[in-house]
């Protein structure tokens, strides 16, 4: 005989941006938890008439809650009754989702979440978990390629960008399917097609003599090129300068160390300046640790100013704080520095970042190749040497 459920019907909340509140049933019965969108809404209680109008959206939500639960019972087959998420919207599932992220994630993670969420609702409104397959993945990858960035309407998004997105995606749907709302992740093949042509892409550096170049070519706003060449000698991208204080920039053995907080996982790794990147920091004065050490300006205006002193010198790569991380790498490569060393210097969680690195090391490798002759000749010199001494 079936068993009732009891506490398998929770009401929870959603806040929306007006400041009213939608309601949904978190249902959990058997190991599987389902979600049930209602129409009602709770509204700013700013007069009596909202007052009793809350009151009586709650006391309608209350009985259906509880006809739900006498209606729910344990499935003796095992077999999960997912008819209560037929209805729900992959936009639904990401609120949910972002919920349970705000426990343990980053907010520029979350934030990104939230980004996601807006392209998929100008991309195809009100579309349903259940229909998120393959082919509609891979048209949601076609409209993301003839989307424009926000700060500047006559650029696409760059593949990286599309990168983070579909994979910020496909870890909404790893979650759906720990929630048994899917069976399978529809990303999962336009990921890796996403990440063969990340693999593939040409990394675009600086090469020592731009550098040089770029040093020595004044430009109106110092400060903006202080904040790209510390780039280029740290590996820091914009939003981890933006969140350089003063706090994190100490002395250590003799040398001068900063404290760089990776804005992905959160994580703060510290690095030892060189002596040219510890000359990119502005002079501190009377700044408090808890002041930026770096006034950054928007994005749209550090561009502009990068792009402009880039041409300004006679570089005709495009400046962005991409290839400064890519010219960082170089530098390390370039310095003997192994790639665990890179690895954490860059801020990476783990080795595999560092394989889109591998090229820069082709050249080298003729270099390694001709100091191992030049030892390996060296070796065979004193064995000859101490053979003939033995013989004589």
């Amino acid at each position: 005989m079936g068993k009732k459920a009891k506490e398998t019907v929770k009401l929870r909340f959603k806040t929306l941006k007006n400041g009213e509140k939608s309601a949904y049933f978190d249902i959990y019965r058997n190991g599987v938890r389902e979600y049930l969108w209602q129409d009602g809404r709770l509204i700013p209680e700013t007069d009596e008439n909202a007052k009793k109008q809350n009151t009586a959206v709650l006391q309608k939500l209350e009985e259906k809650r509880r006809s739900l639960i006498a209606e729910l019972t344990i499935d003796q087959s095992g077999i999960a009754d997912r008819s209560f998420n037929t209805g729900l919207m992959l936009t639904e599932w990401i609120d949910v989702y972002m919920e349970e992220l705000s426990q343990r994630a980053t907010g520029n993670y979350i934030k990104g979440v939230d980004t996601l969420k807006r392209r998929l609702e100008n991309f195809k409104p009100g579309l349903l978990l259940k229909e998120a397959d393959e082919s509609t993945i891979t048209s949601f990858y076609a409209f993301l390629q003839q989307q424009k960035t926000k700060t500047n309407e006559a650029v696409t998004l760059s593949e990286g960008t599309i990168w983070n997105l579909l994979k910020k995606l496909g870890n909404c749907m790893n979650g759906a399917i720990r929630e048994r709302l899917i069976d399978t992740n529809p990303c999962r093949n336009i990921l890796s097609i996403c990440r063969k042509k990340q693999n593939k892409r040409s990394l675009v550096r600086l090469s020592q003599k731009e550098l040089i170049k770029l040093i020595d070519t004044p430009y109106r706003m110092p400060e903006i090129k202080r904040i790209f060449l510390f780039s280029c000698f740290t590996g820091a991208s914009i939003c981890t300068i933006r969140q350089l204080h003063w706090k994190h920039i100490y002395n250590k053995g003799g040398r001068t160390w900063a404290i760089l907080t990776q804005t992905r996982s959160g994580k703060q790794i510290d690095i030892p300046l060189t002596d040219i990147a510890k000359a990119c920091l502005p002079p501190r004065r009377r700044a408090k640790g808890s002041q930026p050490v770096f006034e950054c300006k928007s994005k749209a205006i550090l561009y502009f100013h990068i792009l402009d002193w880039g041409k300004k010198a006679g570089i005709n790569t495009p400046l962005n704080f991409r290839v400064a991380k890519n010219t960082y790498a170089s530098l390390l490569l370039s310095a003997d520095a192994d790639f665990y060393t890179a690895k954490y210097m860059m801020g990476f969680s783990a080795i595999g970042y560092m394989e889109e690195y591998e090229g820069y090391l082709n050249g080298k490798r003729y270099d390694d190749v001709e100091k191992l002759d030049a030892i390996m000749e060296g070796l065979a010199e004193l064995s000859h040497t101490s053979t003939n001494a033995k013989s004589e």
